[in-house]
């Protein structure tokens, strides 16, 4: 029964594979149609390369905002309460949410899938064309044209990949943050939030008193907002010192501006010099280049051929 159901699921994934290799040579290769367009590409990707100027903050009050979104189940904490680093203030009842992100990063992994079968489809295609054009029996330009099919379709692969990471991260933060606790030492100067409300991603919980917490502050545009989030991970630099942080907070400069204020914690405990100067990137910056390494081993296979496209571009 167990070697039956086995080839069952066997045949149904080589009919899978088939359905969409098949699918993305025909209309994507032949047809050149595209997911997303370069200029879509390159914006997700400078913006994933900036840098910001962040300044270390000092501050006696400071609110904790959530990071789910859902219902609040308790509150375990009153005003005037002393609170220790790690203690839980609130819970808040985010199932939901959480249920609903991971139909999401299960949708993002299939792209992925779909993204690579693409990719090596497309490297296929060029690869079966690069005998032509050597012989001379293809144009140049036809054959340009499949080299930037093929780098769109790696570009639109490592894009699937950091999309699908960004939801794995927001699974875990949904997941991992639905008890909103104490930073940091300090006194429940106020609840800001009551059993059975609805919160948001975003809403303060509570505000700390009597503290000297240290935390990080930096501007971004409004077009910037699509691609952070709160609980994403941030690579912080001080001269040539660098360190990893999260962003816990972001909020409107004010009603008139553009511009968004984000606030971000360490994840270790620094000895922060206050208003010095803090270069910010988005990401953290080993993964991001073990992401790329995986990217280029378990993503479209490189052609063979890809210097005769270095040769056209020149």
């Amino acid at each position: 029964m167990k070697k039956r159901m086995f080839i069952f699921i066997l045949v149904i994934l080589v009919g899978l594979i088939a359905f969409y290799g098949y699918h993305y040579v025909r209309l994507e290769i032949m047809d050149r149609t595209a997911v997303s367009t370069p200029s879509e590409l390159s914006r997700k990707k400078a913006v994933s390369e900036m840098s910001f100027t962040g300044r270390v903050e000092v501050s006696d009050t400071f609110t904790v905002d959530s990071m789910v979104t859902g219902e609040v189940f308790q509150v375990y904490a009153n005003q005037g309460r002393k609170v220790m680093k790690g203690d839980t203030i609130v819970l808040i009842d985010n199932r939901k949410e959480i249920d609903e992100i991971k139909a999401v990063w299960d949708e993002s992994m299939m792209r992925v899938t779909e993204a690579r079968v693409k990719a090596s489809a497309a490297v296929s295609e060029l690869n079966r064309l690069t005998p032509s054009f050597d012989s001379g029996e293809m144009s140049a330009e036809l054959y340009q044209k499949t080299v930037d099919r093929v780098n769109l379709a790696n570009e639109e692969l490592t894009e699937a990949i950091r999309e699908s990471e960004d939801v794995r991260i927001k699974y875990e933060i949904a997941f991992e943050n639905a008890q909103v606790k104490a930073p940091v030492d300090g006194r429940i100067a106020d609840i800001k939030v009551r059993k059975d409300q609805e919160v948001k991603s975003g809403d303060t919980v509570f505000e700390l008193e009597e503290t000297s917490i240290k935390y990080i502050t930096f501007k971004v545009e409004k077009d910037v907002l699509s691609e952070i989030f709160p609980g994403k991970t941030l690579t912080l630099s001080i001269r040539d010192i660098s360190f990893y942080g999260k962003i816990i907070g972001i909020g409107a400069e004010s009603e008139e501006s553009e511009y968004y204020i984000v606030k971000a914690l360490p994840k270790e405990d620094i000895n922060l010099p206050e208003g010095m100067s803090v270069s910010v990137r988005l990401g953290e910056a080993e993964k991001e280049n073990k992401q790329a390494e995986d990217t280029e081993e378990s993503g479209a296979e490189k052609p063979d051929t890809m210097d005769n496209g270095k040769k056209l571009q020149e």
